[in-house]
Order: structure tokens, then sequence, then C-alpha cells
């Protein structure tokens, strides 16, 4: 049997709400909504390469995705935004596609983690 490692470090990110298990739900539950993350809409800004915007997006979804202990995310995240930096259009098409996927897991382990606590 195959074990898939967690997206979601539950313990470490509960250290940082001081234990608050409540606190850490409420955010878990708005995570989705919080976020402007989605596939499609990253894949305009970069046709119209308003790496701004793209960049505000993945920054803002790095720092909710650490905080709540996502760190395969957070990593992904990191290194999109290096990857803005370099304005590679190809690269970062690939990349939101990788993006999209991690993210609609780490979305399913949240709700998974909810419906169990």
């Amino acid at each position: 049997m195959e074990v898939k490692p967690k997206l979601l470090h539950i313990e470490e990110a509960l250290s940082r709400f001081g234990d608050d298990l409540d606190l850490y739900k409420e955010l878990l539950s708005d995570f989705d909504y919080l976020n402007e993350f989605s596939k499609k809409s990253l894949q305009e800004y970069l046709a119209k390469k308003n790496f701004a915007q793209l960049k505000r997006i993945i920054h803002k979804l790095k720092g909710v995705s650490g905080t709540i202990g996502a760190e395969r995310l957070y990593d992904s995240l990191r290194d999109f935004e290096k990857l803005l930096l370099a304005e590679d259009i190809e690269r970062l098409e690939t990349e939101i596609i990788h993006l999209d996927a991690l993210y609609t897991k780490t979305c399913a382990e949240i709700m998974q983690f909810l419906k169990e606590s």
C-alpha cells in the first residue's frame, strides 16, 4: 500500500496558533474562499503578461499556505515566484498546471481534516 505524503502539517501549524484548534480550523475553512487562486485567472494574467498581478496572488497564497502548514504548496509557490522574476512564459504555463493540481489536493486534504475533526 502506497502512503501519500501529507500536504498539511497540522501539528507545526497549530503551534503558530498557540495550539488553538478552533482558530486554526476557522482559517482552514476560509482557505479556498480567501484566495484568488484559479488556474484560469493565472493563465489569463500570464497571457496578458500581467506579472504584477500574478505576483500579488501567488505571494498572498504563499503566505497563507505557510501559516496553515501547507509546506509543499508553499515551496511550489516560492519556486513560482522565482520563475516570475525571469518572466519565463513557457515554464510558468507548465507550473500553473502543477500548482493547480497541488492546490486542489491541498484543499481536499483541508476539507478531509475539517470533516474528521
